[in-house]
């Protein structure tokens, strides 16, 4: 499909809606046992520990596979990426639903890792190629809100099941009738395909890129440092996401485990609202987007180390700081998804640069959901949260060595 699109507008409304639908959904089932954990650890039937390592063994074997995602979407037909990685995610939650098993749910999640490997860099990659050109970096900005959407439905569906074994049951409905979706606007897309009649000036670079070395681009930009900022972002960012149900419920006795996931909910929803601000404010602020990631990561450090009030003060300061936390984490991610990565897109590098960034932002859930859980069993909260203090000055400290890197790449290579 190199150098064809949509021409029909409609159509690439179609793709563009539809793309962004079923990554939320898919989203939604990557969340599972985090929206069920405090559900699932109330039943005695595992431990924090537990159900982070299983989560942990997906974000493993996911963001290593991210790389080789990335690459497979740059080279060959990302449609059918997406559908399988649909019908694979939902054959997946329903093994999970039928069998409760430790050892068969860890093994179950990382196999669900292995089907979704090319994903996300294959949603990128037909964002920034298929539909009119005009309409392709506004549809990837409008798919950087596909996760917290699927993240807070899958929160929401945990709150409101009346079993936690429900919310795989509902993942995996959600997921077939996606890939059944998709396979259809997938097939329409594909018929309405035609050859770009006038080919800018950076695709045509984009052909003949042979020269260009991602690897050594990686160093010279700055990219490699933004690469760990991204990790503490989302180290930071998914800590939160996963861990305040329980860390509400067990700092305030007085909150159950549902109204816990309810009040999450408000943390949830601030990301989405970090994504928009983001894309509206920020983006129209600052030429350079790690300095722009900087200024987002120091204005959240004093909201980190207000939460160490957790127990002390009542639990909506807690659940307002942690909000803002969020906002400001997940408003970062717009720049490395959207506009970092589609810089990229020049010497057809596009995709391996978002699976780059979604492999570390994956690392950094798997410590959310190992080493943080089994940080809270052992030290505690407050503990943990000091560590989250570290963290925000360290991603900050690297932001100021990649500022210069960045800004002199992006003058030299004209992006």
């Amino acid at each position: 499909m190199n150098n064809m699109y949509i021409k029909d507008s409609r159509v690439s409304a179609l793709v563009i809606v539809t793309l962004c639908l079923v990554y939320s959904l898919i989203c939604m089932t990557k969340t599972c046992f985090s929206s069920a954990m405090v559900f699932i650890v109330s039943e005695g039937l595992l431990t924090k520990t537990q159900t982070g390592i299983i989560n942990g063994a997906f974000y493993v074997v996911y963001g290593i596979l991210q790389i080789a995602g990335g690459m497979a979407a740059d080279r060959c037909d990302p449609t059918r990426f997406v559908t399988a990685g649909l019908f694979g995610a939902g054959v997946v939650n329903l093994v999970i639903f039928f069998n409760h098993s430790y050892s068969v749910m860890l093994a179950s999640w990382a196999i669900n890792a292995v089907v979704q490997f090319a994903v996300w860099p294959s949603v990128f990659k037909l964002l920034v190629t298929m539909p009119e050109r005009c309409l392709r970096t506004r549809s990837v900005f409008i798919a950087t809100f596909s996760n917290p959407v699927g993240v807070i439905a899958s929160y929401l569906v945990a709150a409101f099941v009346t079993k936690w074994q429900y919310n795989f049951m509902v993942s995996s409905i959600a997921m077939f009738i996606s890939a059944a979706v998709w396979y259809v606007v997938s097939i329409v897309a594909k018929r309405n395909l035609v050859l770009e009649d006038d080919i800018p000036e950076y695709t045509q670079e984009k052909l003949n890129s042979g020269d260009f070395k991602l690897g050594r681009a990686v160093f010279v930009s700055g990219i490699a440092f933004v690469l760990v900022v991204t990790l503490i972002r989302s180290m930071l960012e998914s800590g939160i996401k996963n861990l305040v149900p329980v860390m509400i419920k067990e700092s305030y006795g007085s909150v159950s485990a549902s109204f816990a996931t309810l009040l999450n909910i408000v943390v949830l929803a601030s990301g989405a609202f970090g994504l928009f601000t983001t894309g509206k404010f920020y983006a129209n602020k600052f030429k350079n987007e790690v300095t722009a990631i900087a200024v987002m990561i120091l204005i959240a450090v004093p909201c980190i180390c207000l939460t160490l009030l957790i127990g002390k003060i009542n639990y909506w300061y807690i659940i307002f700081a942690l909000a803002f936390i969020v906002m400001l984490m997940s408003g970062t991610s717009y720049f490395t998804t959207s506009d970092i990565s589609i810089k990229f897109d020049k010497w057809g590098k596009g995709a391996t640069v978002a699976g780059m960034f979604n492999c570390v932002s994956c690392l950094g859930i798997v410590a959310t959901n190992v080493v943080f859980t089994a940080m809270a069993d052992a030290k505690g909260w407050i503990f943990t949260i000091k560590s989250w203090v570290i963290l925000g000055i360290s991603g900050a400290l690297l932001c100021a060595i990649a500022i210069p890197m960045w800004r002199n790449f992006k003058k030299k290579s004209d992006i």
